[in-house]
């Protein structure tokens, strides 16, 4: 019943929905210690949906773009907060939070085509995409560097 553009568009909108729920549990569930894991996993899984999420403005449900280049960045920066409260051996975790992490520069670099605000935050998440990396890269120095020498 639908032409290829309205394949699109709806999938987009079914994409946005499912991203939505995603958003939802990260708001919910990350002041809860015990809801941990949910939002860990949450935040990984609504940053991969980014992929699936970018719109053109032909489309019907290119109204939403605002939400899309900015609701990411609660669950961006909890896995960043997660990264840098990691002081114990789990690593795999830290990789594919990092991996998650890096999804959100990338999507808001195809939104900055229509959208300047994308562009804006594009470099923001780079940087802190930068911070991540170096921790993951060194966990030993556990940000001595950035704390107060207490001599």
């Amino acid at each position: 019943m639908l032409d290829a553009k309205g394949k699109i568009s709806v999938q987009l909108g079914l994409s946005t929905l499912e991203f939505n729920r995603h958003y939802l549990l990260v708001t919910i569930c990350r002041t809860s210690s015990g809801m941990k894991a949910e939002t860990t996993q949450s935040s990984k899984e609504m940053l991969h949906l980014l992929r699936d999420l970018v719109s053109d403005s032909e489309e019907v449900y290119n109204g939403i773009v605002w939400q899309l280049v900015c609701c990411p960045f609660i669950p961006f920066l909890s896995l960043f907060g997660d990264i840098l409260a990691n002081t114990g051996p789990n690593q795999d975790a830290d990789w594919q939070a990092l991996a998650a992490m890096q999804e959100l520069p990338i999507f808001l670099n195809k939104m900055g085509v229509r959208n300047t605000l994308a562009s804006k935050l594009e470099r923001i998440a780079v940087v802190i995409v930068r911070h991540a990396e170096s921790v993951v890269h060194s966990p030993q120095c556990e940000f001595a560097l950035l704390l107060p020498s207490r001599s």
